[in-house]
């Protein structure tokens, strides 16, 4: 495991023993598993909206900087809202499909 990944896992280990008052990790394991397969579902969608984002900030500046039409722009801006809303709704079955699991547990 990488040393970033060892240090992250040493952090919540540390913050399981804490109070749930004054640790949000420490909150969540109160809560249950499924407090924190909503939060990692919810923390993916924002991830790939940020990407989202990324993506038609570079193709605006494309079409800014003439490297691409307007229509190009229009094109690529529909596209990356199918791919964003195609995962989006692939976390949230993926979510769902856990939370089913986690029921019958």
């Amino acid at each position: 495991m990488s040393d970033a990944l060892n240090r992250l896992a040493a952090v919540i280990e540390a913050r399981k023993t804490a109070s749930a008052r004054d640790s949000y990790v420490a909150g969540l394991l109160d809560r249950g598993m499924n407090a924190i397969l909503k939060k990692v579902g919810e923390e993916a969608k924002v991830a790939l909206r940020n990407q989202r984002r990324d993506g038609n900030e570079m193709l605006k500046s494309l079409e800014k900087d003439k490297e691409i039409t307007e229509d190009e722009l229009k094109r690529g801006e529909k596209e990356i809202q199918e791919l964003t809303d195609d995962y989006v709704a692939r976390v949230d079955q993926v979510v769902a499909e856990k939370e089913k699991d986690l029921m019958e547990i």
